[in-house]
């Protein structure tokens, strides 16, 4: 799995950067071989005035699907870090369940 870091108007020091490379690749584990990339955005979005202000974005893209997108806002980075992988885990799962469930004919038995 691919995944750049990027970090706008936020400096990302070692330990989130860790953070966030040890999240992705335990939540990712088991969809790992069905996504092509994985971006990561992380950004302060008002600066010093503290609050809700931490966001964190990761988008997948699977082939033969449109790009998933997760945004979550929190005070703390670890947090939105942590809320945002797990949501894109949980939606990445689901989409792979999804493709192999379509694959799968149910036979129905007839009564005779």
């Amino acid at each position: 799995m691919d995944a750049p870091m990027l970090a706008r108007e936020c400096f990302l020091t070692p330990p989130p950067r860790e953070h966030l490379e040890r999240h992705l690749r335990f939540a990712f584990s088991g969809a790992r071989d069905r996504i092509a990339r994985t971006v990561v955005h992380l950004r302060d979005l008002s600066g010093p005035r503290g609050g809700r202000d931490k966001l964190c974005q990761v988008s997948m893209i699977m082939p033969d699907r449109p790009e998933v997108v997760i945004r979550v806002a929190q005070e703390d980075m670890y947090n939105a870090i942590d809320c945002t992988v797990r949501r894109a885990a949980n939606r990445a799962t689901r989409l792979v369940a999804r493709r192999r469930l379509r694959g799968v004919r149910f036979a129905v038995p007839v009564e005779q």
